[in-house]
C-alpha cells in the first residue's frame, strides 16, 4: 500500500519524538525489569541481554518482591473485574429507576452477553498481565480489536516497546510501538499484496525466510483524515510501517469511532504521560534485599565451608 510520502515522513518524525519523550523513564524501568520481572520486558535490554534473561534471572535471589507484585495484582483482578461474578451493572444513563420492565430485561440480557464472551475470549488474562504491570511499572497498555472467531481478542503491549502521549484533559490519545513480526506473520496479519517485491519473492521462496523477523511500527491517533482507506467519520486513525520501507510504503490503515484499547496509569504526576507505581517505591528496598540476601548467603557458605591454609605438601593431595 502507497501513501503521502511526506506524510510518512511526519509520522516517522512524530515517532521519534515520542521516543525522545520516553528516554527519562527507561532507566527506572530498566531497573525494575532487572529486580521484579526480567524475563518478561526484554525490550528493554540489548539482542544479548535479552537471551541472557530468558534464561535464568542473576539479580532476583530473593523472590519477594516478585511475589508481592503478583499477590497485589491478582488482588486487584479479583476485586475489580473478578472472572468469577459479575463485577459492574448495566442502566440508563439519565435515569436509571425509571427504565420498564422490557428495557430492564433487555439491559440484563445484554449484560449477560458481555460477561460470557469476556469469558471466553482472552480478556481476563490480558487484564491479568495489566494489572501486573500498573504495580510494577505504573503505566499498561492494552489493545482490543474485533475479531471474527471470539468477537474480539486483548493485546498486551509490553513495556519498552510503545509510547503513549497524553491529550490537555490528561488521557492518553496517542499511542504507537515497535515490535517485531517474522516474515510469515507480517503475510498472515497484513497480506502479501502489502509487502515490498523483494519481500513477497522472499516469501514465495518459503523455507527459513519465513522466520525472517521484521521490525514493525503501530500509530494509533486521532483521525486527520490524510490516511487512505480510512472512514471520514472516524475518531481515530491507525498506520502500520516496516523500518527500512521504501518511502510511502506502508501495510495498513484503518479507522475507528473509538480508542481500541485501554491505557490506564497508577499515579500521574503534572503533565506526564506515563505513570508511577507500588513498585518504584519498593525499587530500593528490593535492590538492598537482593544484597543483603547475597551477603547472608556468602557468610553462612563461609561458615561451614571456611577456607583452609594447609602446609603446601598436601597441594593436589585427597583431603577427608
Amino acid at each position: 500500500m502507497k501513501i503521502d510520502p511526506q506524510v510518512l515522513k511526519k509520522k516517522v518524525e512524530y515517532f521519534a519524538a515520542l521516543d525522545t519523550a520516553r528516554q527519562p523513564f527507561k532507566e527506572i524501568w530498566r531497573d525494575l525489569a532487572d529486580y521484579m520481572l526480567p524475563t518478561r520486558y526484554t525490550w528493554l535490554l540489548s539482542d544479548k541481554e535479552r537471551k541472557q534473561k530468558l534464561t535464568r534471572n542473576p539479580n532476583i535471589i530473593d523472590a519477594t518482591a516478585t511475589q508481592a507484585a503478583r499477590i497485589l495484582a491478582s488482588g486487584m483482578l479479583n476485586g475489580i473485574t473478578s472472572p468469577s461474578r459479575p463485577w459492574f451493572k448495566l442502566r440508563l444513563k439519565r435515569r436509571p429507576n425509571e427504565a420498564n420492565l422490557t428495557i430492564r430485561r433487555w439491559l440484563d440480557e445484554v449484560e449477560q452477553r458481555m460477561l460470557t464472551t469476556m469469558a471466553e475470549t482472552n480478556f481476563y488474562n490480558s487484564l491479568a498481565v495489566m494489572y501486573l504491570d500498573l504495580v510494577v511499572f505504573g503505566t499498561a497498555a492494552v489493545l482490543i480489536y474485533e475479531d471474527y472467531k471470539s468477537v474480539f481478542r486483548c493485546y498486551n503491549a509490553s513495556l519498552g516497546e510503545y509510547f503513549i502521549a497524553n491529550n490537555s484533559t490528561g488521557l492518553v490519545e496517542v499511542f504507537a510501538r515497535e515490535f517485531v513480526y517474522t516474515l510469515g506473520q507480517c503475510v498472515e496479519r497484513f497480506g502479501e499484496e502489502n509487502l515490498s517485491e523483494p519481500l513477497r519473492i522472499q516469501y514465495k521462496l518459503g523455507g527459513a525466510n519465513l522466520q525472517k523477523e521484521l521490525t514493525v511500527r503501530h500509530l494509533i491517533e486521532p483521525f486527520d483524515g490524510k490516511l487512505p482507506k480510512v472512514p471520514k467519520k472516524s475518531e481515530y486513525q491507525e498506520l502500520y510501517w516496516l523500518v527500512g520501507a521504501q518511502s510511502g510504503d506502508v501495510l495498513a490503515t484503518a479507522g475507528y469511532n473509538e480508542k481500541p484499547g485501554i491505557f490506564p496509569r497508577w499515579e500521574l504526576s503534572g503533565n506526564d504521560d506515563y505513570g508511577s507505581a507500588p513498585g518504584m517505591d519498593a525499587l530500593a528496598d528490593t535492590i538492598q534485599l537482593q544484597h543483603e540476601t547475597k551477603r547472608k548467603a556468602q557468610s553462612l557458605d563461609y561458615m561451614l565451608r571456611p577456607p583452609i591454609i594447609a602446609d603446601i605438601q598436601l597441594q593436589h593431595r585427597p583431603t577427608a
